[in-house]
């Protein structure tokens, strides 16, 4: 969570360019060891908005990816399908051949969020730190924070998130201008946000399940606590 998009982007590639190389290497040795005269060319590892920048130098396709962008963006289908389908088509339209791994986001971002050292952020962590010990010794149980939470959440469109990180994802998302409207600006409204919600697992998936006990009892005090201590005058 600490990595910045284009950050992710490097590991990534780094370590897609060390795969493709050992995949060549065991075939040139599998082709050695069987006495086959063949020639492997290397695997080209590229990113989305460098094979963009490639294509567009060719007449006519902006007209091509446009066209197709659109009739995507009025399809039915999920947004990784939407994105790969333009993918194909710019490395269509690039001229390029032999193996490849092209790189890129396909799905809407939800930037990480935090509290700030800023006088909001310090007043709800204030108050979320307060009422976990009260709501702790009320139901004889014991609560905890986590700086991340590890799923997606609408926090990250009001939350502190660094909005300086959409720049990155915007250039290798393929159908990006069907996200917002192409918005250069995504999210993070920066208001002092957290994340108090029921327990459970398997979260956005059809065993989703939560915590009875904790969803209905421990969580409605909580709740009412950090809100009686924000509201508070």
């Amino acid at each position: 969570h600490r990595h910045a998009p284009a950050a992710v982007l490097d590991a990534v590639e780094a370590a897609a360019s060390r795969s493709a190389a050992a995949l060549m290497e065991r075939l040139a040795g599998r082709a050695a060891a069987s006495g086959a005269m063949v020639s492997l060319a290397p695997v080209a590892v590229v990113r989305y908005a460098a094979l963009l920048a490639e294509v567009l130098e060719r007449p006519g396709a902006q007209a091509a990816l446009d066209a197709l962008s659109d009739e995507l963006a009025a399809s039915a289908l999920s947004l990784p399908d939407q994105c790969r389908r333009l993918t194909e088509k710019a490395w269509e339209l690039s001229g390029r051949s032999g193996p490849a791994i092209v790189l890129g986001f396909a799905s809407i971002p939800y930037l990480p969020v935090e509290l700030r050292d800023d006088t909001g952020a310090r007043r709800l962590d204030a108050a979320v730190q307060a009422a976990m010990a009260a709501t702790t010794a009320a139901h004889a149980t014991s609560l905890r924070t986590i700086r991340y939470f590890p799923g997606i959440s609408d926090v990250s469109f009001f939350g502190q998130a660094d909005a300086g990180h959409v720049t990155a994802i915007a250039e290798n998302t393929p159908m990006w201008r069907a996200i917002l409207a192409g918005a250069t600006r995504f999210g993070a409204a920066g208001i002092p946000s957290i994340n108090a919600g029921p327990w459970g697992r398997d979260y956005h998936t059809r065993l989703e399940r939560m915590h009875a006990g904790y969803g209905f009892r421990v969580l409605p005090d909580l709740l009412l606590a950090i809100v009686g201590t924000l509201l508070a005058r």
